[in-house]
């Protein structure tokens, strides 16, 4: 017998400004998002040249993998239809992005690599990497915590004996 994950609508939101502010958290991750796929196979040099404590080898399975994290951190922050499961996953992606970016931006600023591209908005847009891109992290960061707070997919079932 086969069973399918059982979908759910996503839970209102505790707040009035969590819809809004998921808006903007969902426009800010497209926009990374089409940028870094427009040029996508030049992701995997900029990432390369971040000089990370990696192999050189990753940089295009970690381009890879990106991409499709901010790809289904989406529906968790736009409040689609999903199984339970999903949902938790969609949110925890979204955390990896912000953590992926924090990261990399300590990372570029700490060891003063001096590349001319930062790669959050990938080849497309060309952005000098700086002390912004934490301060950008950051606000994705604040962004999401407030979403996933506002939106919390897990439930809890208090026993009352």
């Amino acid at each position: 017998m086969i069973r399918f994950a059982k979908q759910t609508t996503a839970r209102k939101a505790k707040t009035k400004d969590v819809p809004i502010i998921s808006i903007i958290l969902a426009s800010i991750i497209v926009v990374m998002l089409l940028a870094q796929l427009f040029k996508f196979e030049e992701l995997s040099y900029i990432i390369t040249a971040f000089a990370l404590p990696i192999s050189s080898d990753f940089s295009s399975i970690i381009a890879g993998i990106l991409v499709s994290l901010e790809l289904f951190s989406l529906p968790f922050i736009l409040s689609m239809t999903l199984s339970p499961l999903m949902r938790i996953m969609s949110m925890i992606f979204g955390w990896l992005v912000v953590t992926f970016w924090l990261f990399v931006s300590l990372w570029l600023n700490l060891n003063q690599v001096t590349n001319a591209n930062a790669g959050i908005f990938g080849a497309t847009i060309e952005l000098p990497i700086g002390w912004w891109m934490l301060g950008f992290s950051i606000l994705l960061g604040v962004l999401t915590a407030r979403v996933s707070w506002g939106m919390w997919p897990i439930t809890v079932i208090y026993n009352k004996n």
